[in-house]
């Protein structure tokens, strides 16, 4: 990625990720909102803490309509849709592009290493992060 893909990406309020990327964030919540696709539909954006090289971290909203996401957050988060403790960490793992974007989540320690089982989510809404 050139620079201004890197500095596009980095001031954008949402994750972006490309293909075959991973990232570490910390869930912070979600939040339901109208779905841009189906005025009739509400979906859930995730607030999340990327957390960079140097140690410091930025807030980015995670949008996806994946119901397996959903089912990955859902025991972490309050009925208010907060987090339900601080400093939950998560690795997300970005696959394929479009109708074909795959997400892999998994809840990590604060080495990286996988707390519990990994959790295949596919976003069959294609969009574009």
């Amino acid at each position: 990625m050139g620079k201004l893909g890197t500095w596009a990406k980095g001031n954008s309020p949402f994750l972006g990720l490309d293909d075959g990327e991973t990232v570490k964030v910390e869930y912070l919540g979600y939040k339901m909102v109208q779905d841009r696709r189906d005025a009739n539909k509400e979906k859930p954006v995730y607030k999340v803490a990327l957390l960079l090289p140097d140690g410091s971290k930025t807030v980015k909203l995670f949008e996806t309509s994946a119901g397996s996401v959903a089912k990955f957050f859902d025991p972490m988060s309050d009925d208010s849709g907060k987090a339900k403790k601080e400093g939950m960490l998560v690795s997300i793992t970005r696959s394929g592009e479009g109708t074909e974007t795959k997400y892999k989540l998994s809840e990590i320690d604060a080495s990286g290493q996988p707390i519990g089982n990994a959790e295949e989510a596919e976003d069959k809404e294609g969009f574009p992060f």
